[in-house]
């Protein structure tokens, strides 16, 4: 992934409804924080998928991604292909602390204890680091 170097502010990481971790980023470019939730990670993962209400974003394993632009209806994989995707990278403690928290979410049934019923497979999410 080709990025530059911007500014990027991380907190409130906390797991969510769905076993896997959400937590609030802002890059340069945004207004405000928002909260961005982590797909889950399972055997076939090389690159996070990060989306939040407006956005979406691809993130390597070293902390490097490309943001979508905004989208008031919701950002979803084609914007991918038809934005201009922003570069980004969450560095130092920001990036070691969010990389442990993904970890503790490990579970080939994620979710399930935190909403009941719905479950994925976040089986990687430990392994996928070298933790």
């Amino acid at each position: 992934m080709n990025t530059t170097k911007n500014k990027v502010q991380v907190n409130n990481i906390h797991t969510n409804i769905m076993g896997t971790i959400s937590f609030n980023m802002k890059i340069k470019g945004m207004r405000k924080f928002q909260e961005f939730s982590i797909y889950p990670i399972d055997k076939d993962t090389k690159i996070l998928t990060i989306q939040s209400d407006t956005r979406i974003a691809k993130l390597s394993l070293d902390g490097r991604g490309l943001m979508s632009k905004s989208h008031s209806n919701g950002a979803y994989f084609m914007h991918f292909s038809i934005d201009t995707l922003t570069p980004f990278i969450i560095e130092g403690e920001e990036w070691q602390e969010l990389k442990n928290k993904i970890s503790l979410t490990q579970n080939k049934k994620a979710g399930l204890k935190e909403n009941g019923i719905i479950h994925s497979d976040n089986s990687k999410a430990k392994s996928i680091f070298d933790l």
